[in-house]
């Protein structure tokens, strides 16, 4: 009898992600990915306004019934695959800008970030996926340059290519499945949404878009160009509380780090990075997404080392 025919699902991430290694990582759970948003008005560290996100699944062919697209707002994304073989697997891009070698001593996360319930989960962390073992790519965006944070005895970081979209890919795959929970006290859009919270991939259908994409986006004339990505400042957002007070008092009437061209347009449709963060984090992938207290969970974060090397 013939093997099963295998195939590669492809998650193409766009827009505003955290990508987190997980500690002690298994198959199932390698890297935790939070994507931030907001529904109202609010600032980032140095009071400029902060634009509301939206985090949607798209398909170039039907999830179901004639839907390409659907919410993940208040979702947490997780996978259900069964390989032929073990799957490929490498590090987080390099290419994605590095928060640690930005932030410095200042790159320490809030542990409530990876929680399910809110509080301790911020209400701006509006998605969470959580990835398996598999591979990571790139698509390029544009020259760029970025100031390290003051503070945190970083190094700015500049180069001819970036991340704009985080390719990530699980081979040797006979079945996939996309399966998501609810993130309790986030707003969620179900209409029309499966009773099955899962959908299901095969050969057929094998190329997804995670984007976290602006609510609003700009309009920019044939001749303008963005030549500053004002929603990395997302990130800082992500920072634990103490660490972000300390950034706010040495800022001043300073402007926050975020990448800037010198001419080209910065980052695709969107006008977002992705970003990785070298920091270990003990993370809880859990039901309740935690265990340990939020003080055990910060010590964890200030002494794990960096995955990136």
């Amino acid at each position: 009898m013939a093997p099963p025919p295998t195939f590669t699902l492809y998650v193409t991430f766009s827009g505003i992600c955290a990508f987190v290694p997980i500690a002690n990582p298994t198959p199932k759970k390698r890297t935790f990915v939070i994507m931030p948003g907001l529904e109202g008005a609010g600032n980032a560290l140095d009071d400029e306004p902060l634009c509301p996100h939206d985090c949607y699944l798209r398909s170039p062919v039907e999830l179901y019934k004639g839907v390409y697209q659907v919410p993940l707002k208040g979702k947490r994304v997780t996978f259900k695959l069964q390989h032929a073989h073990k799957a490929d697997v490498t590090d987080l891009p390099k290419e994605a800008i590095d928060m640690k070698a930005l932030f410095g001593s200042y790159c320490v996360l809030d542990p409530g970030i990876f929680r399910r319930k809110s509080p301790p989960r911020p209400s701006f962390v509006m998605t969470q996926v959580i990835l398996p073992a598999g591979k990571f790519d790139r698509s390029p965006a544009a020259p760029w340059s970025i100031d390290a944070v003051v503070g945190g005895g970083g190094q700015p970081m500049a180069g001819a290519t970036v991340a704009h979209e985080v390719i990530f890919s699980v081979n040797n795959l006979v079945k996939a499945s996309l399966r998501f929970k609810s993130l309790d006290g986030s707003q969620v859009n179900l209409d029309g949404w499966p009773q099955t919270q899962q959908l299901d991939f095969d050969a057929s259908n094998n190329r997804l878009r995670i984007e976290n994409t602006c609510k609003d986006l700009e309009l920019l004339g044939p001749s303008q160009n963005p030549r500053r990505d004002r929603d990395f400042k997302w990130y800082y957002e992500l920072l634990d509380e103490g660490i972000k007070r300390k950034i706010k008092d040495a800022l001043g009437s300073g402007d926050l780090p975020i990448p800037r061209t010198p001419g080209f347009h910065v980052a695709g449709d969107h006008d977002c990075f992705p970003a990785r963060v070298g920091y270990h984090s003990d993370v809880a992938v859990g039901g309740k997404g935690g265990s340990g207290s939020a003080k055990d969970h910060a010590k964890i974060l200030k002494k794990k080392g960096s995955t990136e090397g």
